[in-house]
């Protein structure tokens, strides 16, 4: 699962820098427009207030109430593996599936790393070469490090994918989706059966053409149409492209 506009009908990022207020808020803009990219902008908008403020806005994200029971009997069955892929960080998923009492569901969140810096202000590195500063704040997950939990093995998978930095050029610097799922279908302790990818954003268009190269039979991609405002989500933009593109090629 990717996680904003497809687990949860918002996006944790942008709820959390509107409940630490307009200060956050300059400073995303004031980031995004000199050219900084998504993550390190965010770190500079939460650097603007309390880490519990920034959760608390997260986990008032809304969740439709059939991907909740989806994902709560996925997480129940125990031969499927429900994994988080996101370009959000950990705090800020931890907050928004704890509020829907969806805490552990998961067998792993692969995302930004959150920390809690000076002066209780949250703190997030890109998944690919960056470190947190330090744990996460209350409310965003348990007392491990990032750096624990991403070493930790799972019923799944011996250890999480490394965090070196990607070379795809499709993908923004901080986090390479289709790297994150190749590499955990290669350590999986028993190859998959099925790979289902539920997105909505560009950056989830490079897994799921990497599915459709290399995957199985079976492999679903579930992609978002469009949003409550009317609007097409890239993903299912991405998709249509590459079909026609492909149609022209035969």
């Amino acid at each position: 699962f990717d996680f904003d506009w497809s687990v949860v009908e918002g996006n944790t990022d942008t709820l959390a820098v509107a409940a630490l207020g307009s200060e956050a808020q300059a400073a995303l803009n004031a980031a995004t427009a000199g050219g900084v990219g998504w993550t390190a902008a965010m770190g500079a908008a939460l650097a603007a207030g309390p880490a519990a403020v920034a959760a608390a806005g997260a986990a008032g994200v809304g969740m439709d109430s059939e991907i909740k029971a989806a994902l709560a009997a996925a997480a129940s069955c125990p031969d499927t593996a429900v994994v988080v892929v996101s370009d959000a960080n950990d705090a800020l998923i931890a907050a928004a599936l704890g509020a829907h009492g969806l805490d552990g569901a998961p067998d792993a969140v692969i995302t930004n790393p959150a920390g809690v810096g000076e002066g209780g202000c949250m703190t997030v590195a890109p998944f690919h070469g960056g470190r947190a500063e330090a744990s996460p704040p209350s409310g965003g997950g348990d007392a491990a490090t990032a750096q624990e939990k991403e070493e930790a093995p799972s019923a799944w998978w011996p250890a999480l994918p490394l965090r070196t930095p990607h070379a795809c050029q499709a993908c923004p610097p901080n986090l390479c989706k289709g790297a994150v799922v190749e590499a955990l279908l290669a350590t999986a302790r028993a190859p998959p059966a099925r790979v289902l990818y539920l997105g909505d954003g560009a950056n989830d268009a490079c897994p799921c053409l990497r599915l459709a190269a290399g995957g199985a039979p079976g492999d679903l991609v579930l992609a978002r149409r469009a949003y409550p405002d009317g609007r097409a989500a890239p993903l299912a933009r991405a998709l249509a492209w590459q079909a026609r593109k492909g149609r022209r090629a035969q």
